[in-house]
């Protein structure tokens, strides 16, 4: 019977070990975020950019399945590390439907207070734990 127990336990805890996403975005909807996944992470991209927001310094290795791409428009942070670009042909990534966060309000992931995302005028700013992150805004993007 207690092997049936913990049998029981494995395979519950096992089914429930599976990527869960969630979205959010700023009031206007101009930034649109995606969290959550197997390897938690943070993506916040600006999914109508009518030109490439300026970076320095702009990678030279921008390559998607062999079509040029560009390093602007979306932006990833991990619970540890620095914020990455990523490299996009198309700015339509992430979809938006989620929680909308009016100017000044966070975002608090995996219940942890030291890893958010606070909206702002017309940009959202994300830290993880490490206190590095990003600023983004239809017209810049600022890695912290």
């Amino acid at each position: 019977m207690r092997t049936l127990f913990l049998t029981a336990a494995l395979l519950l805890a096992a089914g429930t070990a599976r990527a869960e996403y969630g979205h959010f975005q700023n009031a206007d909807g101009q930034i649109i975020c995606t969290h959550g996944g197997f390897i938690p992470q943070i993506t916040c991209a600006i999914p109508r950019l009518s030109k490439p927001i300026p970076v320095t310094p702009e990678p030279q290795d921008c390559q998607n399945s062999g079509n040029p791409g560009h390093w602007s428009g979306s932006v990833s942070l991990n619970i540890t590390g620095p914020s990455r670009l990523n490299c996009s042909i198309s700015n339509n990534i992430l979809h938006g439907n989620g929680v909308i966060l009016t100017e000044g309000k966070s975002y608090i992931f995996f219940n942890q207070s030291d890893w958010q995302c606070t909206s702002r005028a017309g940009s959202m700013t994300c830290t993880n734990p490490e206190g590095r992150g990003f600023e983004i805004s239809p017209g810049s993007l600022r890695r912290l």
